[in-house]
């Protein structure tokens, strides 16, 4: 799609894009979670956890800037100005797409527009912004003029080789460009290796005997990649069970429930407190229907991780990752992060 192809412009560009592709995206990723395929099940439950922090993140700073200087608000129309007319792209279904809808495993991009449209509303609205009128909407990427000898694989060459290859329509003679082609074929429909779709990350341990252990990897992260059924991530996870005293140990993936904050061990608080942190309390239980979207901060009880008040401040509902808030304390006057529920 080409709205993710654009070049980088300034930061109010940036959220704006952010704002408009995350929305889009948690909006088909809820829809999948229902999929008639557990694979794409799990990692739709997985992607809807980390796409709310990233639609939130940028709604809020939406705001910020719209809301803001005459030149932040100037800056933020302008990335409107430029990133509506690739909206419509986002909602054009494939044929491949339409296919899996009929069959419950895929969804209509179709079907998300309302919702899409509802959430930017309420963020522009918010950011004292209107949406862009009469914007002419760019044609589809999959209308673009593709090269004959690459039938099938165009959208896995970058936007320099495709120009390259749309202007000769011949092979751009880069190997490294067919060496992307290939591994991007392999990702999509597999070699029939035997090789196993796993996460990695977050090991549960789940004894099954006396003397054999079953690890179960399950991340925190969609990022979903294809290794060795015995690679050296589950071969590293079994060595160190092994060096703690298990004798046996069987190594499996979990691609479903998603990871939560309330699978850390007791041991591991006690770990995030000594680091400096402020550990999360009990992850939230999502109602049904659309994910509603927070311009705010959710109000907690934070204690200071390093003199035990809880005379804290937020500073920003956003620290150096996604998933932990910042939080100052105003007695001891230090910063800290916590960590959030997920």
């Amino acid at each position: 799609m080409r709205l993710v192809e654009l070049a980088n412009g300034d930061f109010a560009h940036t959220v704006v894009r952010l704002l408009v592709f995350a929305t889009w995206r948690l909006a088909l990723f809820d829809r999948l979670r229902t999929s008639r395929d557990p694979v794409l099940a799990a990692v739709a439950n997985k992607g809807v956890k980390e796409l709310t922090y990233h639609r939130d993140y940028a709604a809020r700073w939406v705001v910020t800037l719209g809301a803001g200087t005459a030149e932040s608000k100037r800056r933020t129309a302008d990335a409107l100005l430029e990133i509506f007319p690739f909206v419509d792209e986002l909602f054009a279904p494939t044929q491949d797409e339409l296919v899996l809808a009929e069959v419950g495993v895929g969804v209509d991009p179709r079907t998300v527009r309302p919702e899409f449209d509802a959430v930017v509303a309420q963020v522009l609205h918010a950011a004292e912004m209107e949406e862009p009128l009469h914007v002419s909407p760019v044609s589809s990427a999959a209308a673009a003029d593709v090269p004959d000898c690459i039938p099938g694989h165009w959208d896995c060459f970058s936007p320099k080789c495709r120009a390259s290859l749309g202007s000769t329509r011949k092979g751009c003679g880069d190997r490294g460009c067919h060496h992307r082609l290939v591994r991007a074929g392999d990702r999509r429909l597999g070699d029939g290796s035997g090789d196993a779709v796993a996460y990695t990350g977050r090991p549960r341990r789940h004894p099954i005997g006396r003397r054999r252990s079953e690890l179960r990897l399950c991340d925190n992260h969609s990022h979903l990649f294809r290794v060795s059924s015995d690679g050296d991530d589950a071969r590293r996870h079994r060595a160190q069970a092994e060096r703690c005293g298990y004798g046996s140990v069987q190594i499996k993936t979990q691609l479903s429930p998603p990871w939560s904050s309330d699978w850390i061990s007791e041991e591991g608080l006690a770990k995030l407190r000594t680091a400096g942190y402020s550990v999360p309390g009990a992850a939230p239980r999502r109602a049904a229907g659309p994910i509603a979207l927070t311009l705010t901060a959710k109000p907690r009880d934070i204690l200071c991780p390093q003199c035990g008040s809880a005379n804290t401040r937020l500073s920003s509902e956003f620290g150096a990752t996604l998933c932990k808030a910042l939080y100052r304390c105003l007695d001891c006057l230090e910063p800290f992060d916590h960590v959030k529920e997920i």
